[in-house]
């Protein structure tokens, strides 16, 4: 299957793009606030290492599927 496609059928259930929740942190939503990804789920890790590697991943998902994106931070992220 090309890469494409599967990401296409890996989200098809999820309402893109996906938005990195700055008060519940670690917790990636899709558009309409659905959670699907949690980062450190045991609060294990300190709050800034775990909401870089969700802004990672919200980045890494969004911008391969073609969204932009959403914040002035992950902006920030994508120009590094």
């Amino acid at each position: 299957m090309q890469a494409k496609a599967l990401s296409t059928a890996v989200f098809t259930r999820v309402a893109l793009p996906l938005r990195h929740e700055r008060d519940n942190v670690g917790t990636i939503v899709d558009a309409t606030g659905r959670g699907i990804v949690v980062v450190d789920m045991h609060r294990e890790m300190p709050d800034d290492q775990v909401s870089a590697i969700a802004d990672m991943i919200v980045l890494a998902v969004n911008e391969h599927l073609g969204f932009p994106p959403l914040t002035p931070q992950l902006k920030a992220v994508a120009d590094a």
